[in-house]
Order: structure tokens, then C-alpha cells, then sequence
């Protein structure tokens, strides 16, 4: 998935269907594990938004977090602190026991590339998204820029 979608306006539909082509994927199928109509599908993958029911079953059925996608915007347009609690990397719920991974692959990819391309310094980068410095030079380091992408 492209990192720049992170900080442009979503839209559901159109990022559903790139992860269909990307997985090769048939409708057929798709509608089946859905129990949806062709019609129901088709509106579904223009729609610039979907309810949270449908987002957590296309999830499921695609096997991507479509919600981490708007987790990460939330991230990069009011700062990651703001969004989430930094000091504990894990939250109880009701006895559910969840672990919080802050920094995704697109995300660090994203800033990364904010530095690689001279849109912004380090430091930069540092203080307007909130993030350690020194987490932050461990990702120059580790993502050199002789090395594209993140695995």
C-alpha cells in the first residue's frame, strides 16, 4: 500500500479495491465469504466510506487492517502522542489484553521518506510528529536510503 494515502484524504472504496487486484481476488469469491449481491459489492467499492461492520468483515475476508489505515492518518495529522499514550505499549480492556504497535510500516516509511527527499530535516520530523529522537535515528539507520522499502 502507498505510504503518501496516509496523508490524503481516505477513501475506502478505491483502497478496497487495490488490495482486491493486489491479492487477486474474485468477486465471486469475495461475495460469497460477504454474503453480499454484486450490486451491494459494487456500491460498497465506490463508497468513499463504509460503516464499521463492513470495514472489520472486508478485513477479515482481504486479511489487511483497513482500520490501521486511519489509525495512521490520525497519527500523522495530530501527532502521535496526541493520538496515544506513548509511556505503556499495552492497554487492558474489559480483560482483553491488547497490545499497542504505534509506528506502523507505511507510517515509518512515510516519515522516512519525508527526510530522504529534503521535505523536512530530522529534527524536523522529530518535533512535528512527536516521535523519539532516538527512535527515530534507529529508523535512518535501518532503513538506509540505499534501501526502498521496509520489510
Amino acid at each position: 500500500m502507498e505510504s503518501n494515502i496516509l496523508v490524503r484524504n481516505l477513501h475506502i472504496g478505491d483502497i478496497i479495491s487495490k488490495i482486491i487486484i493486489e491479492k487477486k481476488m474474485k468477486m465471486a469469491d469475495i461475495k460469497s465469504k460477504m454474503c453480499i449481491t454484486s450490486k451491494t459489492l459494487n456500491k460498497m467499492l465506490i463508497a468513499k466510506s463504509l460503516d464499521t461492520t463492513h470495514l472489520l468483515k472486508w478485513s477479515k475476508v482481504l486479511r489487511y487492517d483497513f482500520f490501521r489505515l486511519y489509525s495512521s492518518h490520525l497519527m500523522l495529522h495530530h501527532g502521535i502522542s496526541n493520538t496515544l499514550t506513548r509511556k505503556t505499549d499495552s492497554l487492558n480492556i474489559q480483560g482483553i489484553h491488547i497490545r499497542k504497535n504505534v509506528y506502523t510500516k507505511d507510517l515509518i516509511q512515510f516519515l522516512i521518506n519525508k527526510v530522504q527527499t529534503n521535505e523536512m530535516t530530522p529534527m524536523e520530523v522529530i518535533n512535528q510528529y512527536a516521535i523519539p529522537k532516538t527512535t527515530f535515528y534507529k529508523w535512518l539507520q535501518k532503513y538506509a536510503p540505499n534501501d526502498e522499502s521496509i520489510s
